[in-house]
Order: C-alpha cells, then structure tokens, then sequence
C-alpha cells in the first residue's frame, strides 16, 4: 500500500535491506565517462517528477534514481564531467542538488546533494549492469 506523504509516495519497502549489494557500472552515451560505485540497495526504485528531471530526462518526463555510497564512486573520465545546478525560485538560489553530465553527449549520469552527502544517486538509464528487479517504485515531486 502506498503513502501519501505530501509530495512524496511511499510503497513502505526499505530498498536498503534486501541483502543485496553490489558493484554499479554506467557510462556515458559516448563512453567519454565511466564510473563504478558500491549499492546496498540496487533498485531503480525512485522516479522523480520534479519540473528540472521532466526537462532533461529527455524521455518519458521523470527520471529514474538508485541509491549507492558516494564515498565508493569511481570515475574514468572525470574530465569530461560537468554538473548542472539549477537556480530556485523564489529568490532564484543555486539548488544543492548536483547532476552530473558528460560535456561531449549530455548524457544525465548521477545526481548528488550535499544535504546528504553520503548519498548518491545513478541514473538508471547510464547503468551498465544488469540491476535486480524492482519490487515497486517510489514516486516522488508529483504535482
């Protein structure tokens, strides 16, 4: 059963408690950039509908995250990194959110915010391996 938690849907499931965890590998559409880092919770489990994934996800308007230890992120091609940080309204100040991009393909590859720093979240579409099967979703940044 689902949650409604102001914005937030939560089907109740702790993504983090599976025993499962694993190494994730991704890349880059033009494999400029590579990286790996560690999971205990590999699921493509959470879509965010905020209005900044709706405009780069460039697919079916929210984008797919999972969840990793940021301290375990390796990247080959660090160089070709940028990162985009969008300017929030009211008072148009430069969100903590992160999203890190390959400056040749634009390809969306994880997005980090430094509220929580431990964290970091691939983007599902950039993942190279093959992931678990998500037991359901959680929907987030719903209008």
């Amino acid at each position: 059963m689902e949650k409604n938690h102001g914005t937030f849907y939560w089907s109740g499931l702790d993504y983090t408690d599976k025993g499962i965890t694993m190494k994730i590998h991704g890349s880059c559409h033009c494999q400029a950039v590579r990286y790996e880092v560690e999971s205990n919770g590999p699921y493509p489990y959470q879509k965010c509908y905020c209005s900044i994934c709706r405009k780069t996800s460039g697919g079916e308007g929210y984008t797919i995250n999972l969840s990793a230890d940021a301290k375990t992120l390796k990247i080959d091609g660090e160089e070709h990194l940028e990162t985009y940080r969008a300017l929030l309204p009211p008072d148009a100040r430069q969100s903590n959110h992160h999203r890190r991009f390959c400056r040749h393909c634009g390809s969306h590859l994880w997005a980090w915010n430094n509220t929580w720093p431990e964290l970091l979240h691939p983007v599902a579409s950039s993942v190279d391996s093959t992931l678990p099967k998500t037991p359901c979703y959680t929907h987030i940044m719903l209008k």
